[in-house]
Parts: C-alpha cells; sequence; structure tokens
C-alpha cells in the first residue's frame, strides 16, 4: 500500500503538466502550506485545493497590503511638509508593508500554523541551513513567514541566537545564518522598517565588539578570511541591508541621525578591513551611498586596498580574496510557483539618481563631495534587480534549473 501511494505521487510529478519537477514541488509545498495554515484539507489534486482555498477568500500568492507610514517628529514641520510636498510629487516613494495573505491572518488556524512553523523551521535549519547556495527550495521558509509576518522576528531570532552567536557551530552555519538574516531583511515585503531597523543595530553592534576584542588581542587584528569569515559575512550584511534599503534609511533627519549612531565609519576604518572581502557591487554601493549622506568615506580605503593589490571583487579575484556568502533569497525564477512569491517580494529599485557611484576621477576613486547630505529629492532608476553589477560577476549557467546567477543578484528572466 505504502508502495503504491508513493508510485502514485511520483506519477502525479512526472505527468503533471507543468512539467518541471521542483517547480511542481515548489508549488505543491506552498499550497499546502496554505491549506495548513487555513484549516483547509490538503488533497494533493491542485484543482480541487485551489477552490477549496478560493471558497474562503484567500487563494495562495494573495496579499493584503498596508501603505507604510514614515514616523515624523511633530517638531520638524518643515521637514514633513517637505516630505509631503515630495510625495505628491511621486519623487519619494513609501514601501507598501505586506500584511500577509488576503484575509490578514483572520481565518488562520493558529495552533496548527504554530505546529507547521516549528516543522518547517527544524527541517530548514537541519537541511537547507548547511547547505550553500541552496536554489529556490528554501523559500518555503520565506513563504510561511510572508502569511504571518509576526513570526518574522521569532526567526530571525532564532538564526542569530541558535546559529549565528554559536562558537561551537560550523562556520559556514554561522555565515549561513547571517546570510539568510540579510536576505530576509531586504526582500520580504512583509518585514516592517523598524524590525530592520533593529536587526541591524543588534548586528552592527556585534560588530562594534569583535573589533574591540581584536583590538584587545593584538595578534589577530588583521585582515585574513581565515581569521575572521563570521565577522565579514555580519559587515556584508550591514553593508547591504543598508545599501538596498537606502532610501528608508535616508529619508528623514531623524533616520539619519539613527544612523549615524551606528558609528559605520568604525567598521570601514577598522584593521580588520572589510571593505577588502566584501563583494565589489555591495561596497561600490554602500560607498557611494554613505559618501553622499557623509556617514562614511570608503574611498579612501578602497583605493589603500587597490594600491596594495587587495582584491575588492569577485570578478577575477584569487581563491580566498573575497568572502564566500550567498544570497538565498535572490529573485525566485520558476515559472509556476513564482506567483506565491511575487507579492511578498521586494524588487531592488535602483539607487536614487543623485547618488553617483561611478568615477570621476582618473584613478578610479569618486571624488567627496561635502555638503551633500540631504533627504531623497528624486526616484530610483527604472531597472533590473541588479544589486549587484552583473558585469563585475561571475556569470554561469545551471543546465537542470535553467537560470543565470551571479552573486547576489539573480538577473530577472525566467527560462
Amino acid at each position: 500500500k505504502v508502495e503504491s501511494l508513493r508510485m502514485a505521487r511520483l506519477r502525479w510529478i512526472f505527468e503533471h503538466p507543468l512539467g518541471h519537477s521542483l517547480d511542481i514541488l515548489m508549488d505543491t509545498l506552498m499550497i499546502y502550506i496554505h491549506c495548513i495554515s487555513h484549516n483547509t484539507q490538503f488533497t494533493l489534486d491542485y484543482t480541487k485545493d485551489l477552490a477549496l482555498l478560493h471558497d474562503i477568500g484567500c487563494v495562495p500568492g494573495s496579499v493584503k497590503l498596508q501603505a507604510k507610514e514614515s514616523k515624523k517628529d511633530d517638531s520638524e514641520d518643515e521637514e514633513a511638509m517637505q516630505e509631503d510636498v515630495l510625495n505628491e510629487q511621486g519623487c519619494a516613494k513609501r514601501r507598501e508593508l505586506a500584511l500577509g495573505c488576503a484575509c490578514g491572518g483572520a481565518q488562520h488556524d493558529l495552533p496548527a500554523l504554530k505546529l507547521l512553523y516549528v516543522d518547517l523551521r527544524d527541517t530548514f535549519a537541519k537541511v537547507i541551513l548547511p547547505t550553500q547556495s541552496s536554489g529556490h527550495v528554501q523559500f518555503f521558509m520565506f513563504y510561511i513567514l510572508s502569511l504571518r509576518p509576526g513570526l518574522t522576528s521569532i526567526f530571525l531570532e532564532f538564526l542569530r541566537t541558535k546559529y549565528f552567536l554559536d562558537p561551537s557551530a560550523a562556520v559556514d552555519v554561522r555565515k549561513n545564518a547571517m546570510a539568510y538574516t540579510g536576505s530576509l531583511l531586504v526582500r520580504g515585503k512583509f518585514i516592517s522598517f523598524s524590525l530592520v531597523q533593529s536587526c541591524l543595530e543588534v548586528i552592527v553592534t556585534w560588530c562594534h565588539t569583535y573589533i574591540r576584542n581584536q583590538e584587545a588581542s593584538q595578534p589577530n587584528n588583521y585582515q585574513s578570511l581565515s581569521l575572521h569569515p563570521v565577522f565579514y559575512c555580519a559587515c556584508q550584511t550591514v553593508f547591504y541591508v543598508f545599501s538596498f534599503r537606502n532610501q528608508e534609511f535616508t529619508n528623514s533627519k531623524n533616520t539619519l541621525t539613527l544612523v549615524s549612531l551606528l558609528n559605520l565609519d568604525h567598521l570601514v576604518y577598522s584593521k580588520l578591513n572589510p571593505l577588502a572581502v566584501c563583494l565589489e557591487g555591495i561596497v561600490r554601493n554602500f560607498a557611494a551611498i554613505t559618501r553622499h549622506y557623509q556617514l562614511a568615506y570608503c574611498y579612501a580605503i578602497i583605493e589603500a586596498n587597490r594600491r596594495a593589490n587587495l582584491p575588492i571583487s569577485s570578478d577575477g579575484a584569487t581563491p580566498g580574496t573575497t568572502i564566500d556568502m550567498f544570497f538565498p533569497y535572490d529573485p525566485y525564477l520558476l515559472q509556476s510557483s513564482a506567483r506565491y512569491i511575487e507579492q511578498h517580494y521586494q524588487e531592488f529599485e535602483g539607487l536614487p539618481k543623485y547618488i553617483d557611484t561611478k568615477s570621476d576621477s582618473p584613478n578610479g576613486i569618486a571624488p567627496h563631495r561635502s555638503g551633500s547630505a540631504t533627504i531623497n529629492q528624486q526616484e530610483p532608476d527604472e531597472e533590473e534587480d541588479d544589486f549587484l553589477d552583473q558585469s563585475a560577476s561571475n556569470t554561469s549557467k545551471n543546465n537542470f534549473l535553467e537560470f543565470e546567477f551571479s552573486p547576489g543578484g539573480y538577473t530577472s528572466r525566467r527560462k
């Protein structure tokens, strides 16, 4: 009987009209998650399952949105008026916050959802987290978190306390825990900016503590990927999250003040030299944004690294010179199951036009422009999701999954 059931399920996969086995499995898994979360029977009959979910008015991929309101200090009337004018002109965009699926949680079976979350979390920790550069499968956690956004802070704390902070955990597992943290913070529309701020503050505080500890033990206080891999992953996550969500971090004097209190320049000027080992696209964007808002000046360090022949990009870098860290929630490229992810997923909208990432000087270092720290005044570029420059990355092709990718920025073409 067990064998007959197994063969029936295999036939269902192989004979499925979608044709792509991974896409079918992800499609089925997300419908299963949705059914269990809403106390609806899961039958493995695609049409029937969707019909049952349609009857309750909450199909997979649906989303409840609420325009995100930026907090304003009542004492800053002039700034508030300026932001209102900018919003009316369409020059300053407010990011929409996804409040879970269409029912907003009203029809969730909370006991069943809790048990499902624990099962999926434990499976993720055992199978997915130790796997380097897994493709698409990890999105089952993204999906369940998108249905119930309140679980996100619990999951992020789980990654931080159980894996990232555990000195006995494998280095790759600690690095991957930080990679998932950063990728979730930038890609989840269901994650509030206040949670992003608090998480970034916690990571930056850990980085500062690590630097102080290394300064106290002089023998190891120098750049070394082999000695400080977890630290470099944390720094790259800080640079990545800040750069990706730069418009939210810089849309008012209040948020800029909070960012300045993070002392990002302390990371940049550390003898551990994280700019030398982080990916070039992240370094380039971070340097441009922090220069514009006078939060840190990275170009002197970048130039010193260049002169010392220390690679700052993954393009042509020798093994061991650039941090080996992947971006697990880069764009989802499977055809059918993508519809369950898209409404909850944040694409990269580009840096604002007034932030210059190109060099104006012959030695490749962009000059410092004093007095340029202003509130966002232009719309971001309309472009593909290419947070990391595609030209600066090594492009390869996976024939089985049939998608093109580069570190930290999958191209947005589905095959």
